[in-house]
């Protein structure tokens, strides 16, 4: 595979796809007002009555992850859209492992 989109992997670079699975991805305005991406796995529902996420709505960051370093445990950000079903993919690179989704990759021969 070829990476055409991640921040801390060169564009171009090669990697072996070693397991694939499908999952949510969330664009959230942050504190900052950034728009930024984020897994469900990274948030979670303010309302102690209802625990899915939806579109308007607020949700606290349990997880900043390795490239959100502007977001801290505890911040609120505001779901703007919602994408069910996105692949991802563990991807080895260089000897380390990667979770990359789909479009972030493309076939090389």
């Amino acid at each position: 595979m070829v990476l055409i989109n991640q921040e801390d992997i060169p564009v171009g670079r090669k990697g072996t796809v070693t397991s694939r699975f499908l999952g949510s991805l969330y664009a959230v305005r942050t504190p900052d007002g950034r728009i930024h991406w984020m897994e469900r796995g990274e948030l979670e529902s303010i309302n102690p009555n209802r625990h899915r996420l939806f579109e308007g709505d607020l949700a606290r960051v349990i997880s900043s992850g390795h490239d959100h370093s502007f977001l801290h445990r505890g911040d609120l950000v505001e779901i703007l859209k919602i994408i069910e079903e996105v692949d991802y993919y563990k991807v080895l690179i260089e000897d380390e492992l990667h979770w990359l989704n789909g479009f972030e990759l493309a076939a090389y021969q």
